[in-house]
């Protein structure tokens, strides 16, 4: 619909539109909006509040929100094409008109209305683009159809869903699944243009789908595998603050509280704090001085202020530029997830009394790979602070500060009433009732104690009070068919115990070993320990992984995703790998430098033909110029020719005409004498016949 077309034309378009709507989307058909102007008190503040937060209410950035009625549905359009409807949801989760222009080409692509695009999509890409902002991206269509697919939902609305070994790292909060009838009316303001695709399409998935075509650049790449390890919140990068401040969202309107008639006033947004990038913590500001009362204040901390100038990420003035660790990218990604998950681990098994294995250092002298990460998180006492390097003190932080927050959430569960269950009456539930509800059940790779011979290190000695030689059920070893390790005490006292008891045996010559290690050695020493305890855990936990996952699903999936595959043939493979990898690079090299003498040579032979082309265009040139004026010169000359052809035809008329009655005056003349000599000649001669002549 071209809104240049007469008003007639658009309203016949119109209609065919909406009763192609209403044979394709029959899922949307059913379903009216609640906020209509009958509609409770209740409802029609939450439509208004959130009119007010995306700046809608006033019109004063070119869209309105107006008055729904029962008829409407989220497909329909009106008055020519200037009023739509979107889902309010989608204004919450950070979508804004006028939109991005990302958010049009992203819309363009696949070929769909904004509001086709189910609400948790939207938490996808605002919060991509707010990342691109703060990386200084320039945001890329390839990158979010690598990361994600387009679905179908339903008949009518379409998702985006990670691909196939992909992970989606910005799901947000629970969905609403009552969205669907919680659309709102907006109006775009003559001429102003909506930014977005507002007609709903149907269009086949699979074409959009397709991406292995794609070549990717270096900074693209770079985008792809920051999605995919980041550890920001949606509800950190969708901000409303932050949107205002990255130039994603208008100021808001004014809020009028009808409750207490205050009268109007602006609706207030929140300061917030900085999302730390490459271990810099930074607010970016779009909006002058005006954003500056947005942002917390730096005694509260420390961070760094980049003013956004012509999409161009510019430090605040007089400040010292920070200094960007690459890498720190791994501590927000993939050892930053396995030390929450060695976090998590110690907290819920306790006090492990299996002793951990050890690993070969290069000096000959076993290393317990616990006593590394000990080491490295800052719980030992038996090593200075100021001996620790930044990496080392930054990752001891975090990790206290997380067991600890976790300690407190955890027993801020425990103090919740539980619920009570009615007494077992069957034998069956006896039976189940004997069972422990909440145990997490492991199976160390130990060898099983026996009690003639007692048991052996890194297996739980069999101790019991009965005479008899079979233990009893509580004091056996622990076994392939069930074993239980109960969660202990806080986990920095349970790292502590570790750390005495691994180094009491030789605590000079452990502590000596250890403080000799250089930085390099302590970073490949702790991701040793890290991929050490994961696959330990690994194994401990895949013989009872479908109960794991009755019980405790979350720390599965973060145990999948942080275990490495650091078997002897898969190291051996490594290493052959990295050899043929090292091997290839230095083939590449020698290759470059040929190719590169090759393009030398090309570009010499190049610059010879460019200013051989060079010179043919100057003498073309010339050669066109004096055409040109040849061309010139043969106007003006065949100008002047016809000027004097038709000046010589009008002089030959004159000259007929002239001939002409010269000619008839010679006729005229000769008739008057020819008769005045007859005349003489009959007075003479009256007798003699002149009729002849």
């Amino acid at each position: 619909m071209d809104p240049k077309q007469p008003k007639e034309l658009i309203e016949e378009a119109i209609g065919q539109y909406d009763e192609r709507c209403k044979r394709k989307f029959g899922d949307c058909s059913n379903y009216r909006t609640r906020f209509l102007p009958s509609a409770a008190n209740d409802v029609g503040l939450v439509q208004y509040k959130c009119m007010c937060q995306a700046g809608l209410c006033s019109g004063a950035h070119g869209f309105q929100v107006f008055n729904c009625s029962k008829d409407d549905r989220a497909y329909n359009i009106h008055c020519w094409g200037r009023q739509a409807f979107f889902y309010k949801l989608m204004f919450d989760y950070g979508f804004r008109l006028p939109a991005h222009p990302f958010i049009k080409q992203f819309l363009d692509f696949y070929g769909v209305a904004a509001s086709q695009f189910v609400p948790n999509t939207w938490k996808i890409v605002i919060s991509y683009l707010v990342i691109s902002i703060y990386k200084g991206w320039k945001p890329s269509m390839s990158t979010i159809r690598c990361l994600f697919q387009v679905q179908k939902r339903g008949l009518g609305w379409y998702t985006l869903q990670a691909r196939q070994g992909r992970k989606n790292k910005l799901k947000g909060p629970e969905s609403n699944r009552k969205w669907k009838s919680d659309f709102v009316g907006i109006e775009v303001s003559q001429g102003t243009d909506w930014s977005v695709p507002v007609q709903w399409r149907s269009v086949r998935v699979e074409d959009k789908n397709e991406y292995k075509s794609l070549v990717l650049s270096e900074e693209e790449q770079e985008q792809i595998l920051y999605m995919q390890n980041h550890n920001h919140t949606v509800e950190d990068l969708c901000h409303r603050t932050r949107l205002y401040l990255c130039l994603l969202a208008p100021a808001p309107d004014f809020l009028e509280d009808f409750r207490f008639n205050k009268g109007p006033k602006k609706y207030s947004l929140e300061p917030v704090g900085p999302l730390v990038f490459g271990s810099v913590p930074m607010i970016i500001n779009g909006r002058g001085d005006d954003g500056l009362d947005l942002m917390i204040p730096k005694s509260e901390g420390n961070y760094y202020v980049y003013n956004l100038i012509d999409g161009e990420r510019v430090l605040e003035p007089n400040i010292e530029p920070p200094m960007f660790s690459p890498e720190d990218f791994s501590s927000e990604t993939a050892v930053g997830k396995n030390l929450v998950l060695l976090a998590t681990l110690a907290q819920t098994f306790g006090k492990v009394k299996t002793p951990p294995p050890a690993i070969d250092g290069s000096n000959g002298d076993g290393i317990s790979f616990l006593q590394l990460f000990l080491l490295f998180s800052g719980v030992s006492a038996s090593f200075a602070e100021e001996e620790m390097d930044p990496a080392a003190k930054k990752a001891s932080a975090a990790a206290k500060a997380f067991m600890e927050a976790k300690f407190q959430e955890k027993n801020q569960s425990k103090k919740r009433p539980a619920p009570t269950k009615p007494p077992p009456t069957t034998p069956a539930q006896k039976k189940a009732n004997t069972r422990t509800d909440v145990v997490v059940v492991v199976h160390p790779p130990v060898q099983v104690v026996s009690t003639s011979k007692g048991a052996p290190r890194g297996s739980t000695s069999c101790t019991g009070d009965s005479s008899k030689s079979t233990p009893r059920r509580d004091d056996r070893p622990i076994t392939r068919k069930h074993a239980a390790v109960p969660t202990g005490q806080k986990a920095v006292d349970f790292l502590a115990d570790l750390m005495e008891r691994s180094l009491k045996p030789s605590v000079k010559e452990d502590v000596e070993l250890v403080k000799r290690l250089s930085n390099e050695e302590r970073a490949a020493g702790l991701l040793a320990c890290v991929n050490q305890v994961c696959v330990f855990a690994h194994q401990l936990l895949e013989p009872y992984r479908p109960s794991l996952l009755r019980k405790d699903k979350k720390l599965v999936d973060l145990l999948d995703e942080s275990t490495p595959t650091t078997c002897a043939k898969e190291a051996r493979e490594l290493r052959e790998n990295v050899i043929h990898y090292k091997r290839g690079q230095d083939e590449t090299a020698r290759d470059l430098d040929t190719l590169r003498m090759q393009h030398s040579a090309l570009q010499k032979s190049f610059d010879d033909l460019d200013a051989q082309h060079q010179s043919i265009l100057e003498s073309l040139k010339s050669e066109s110029s004096l055409r040109q004026k040849e061309k010139g010169d043969f106007e003006v000359y065949k100008i002047q020719k016809e000027t004097e052809v038709n000046d010589l035809k009008v002089l030959l008329d004159e000259t007929k005409l002239m001939c002409d009655a010269l000619a008839t005056e010679g006729v005229n003349f000769a008739n008057s004498k020819v008769a005045e000599v007859l005349a003489k000649i009959k007075e003479r001669h009256p007798k003699l016949d002149l009729s002849e002549c």
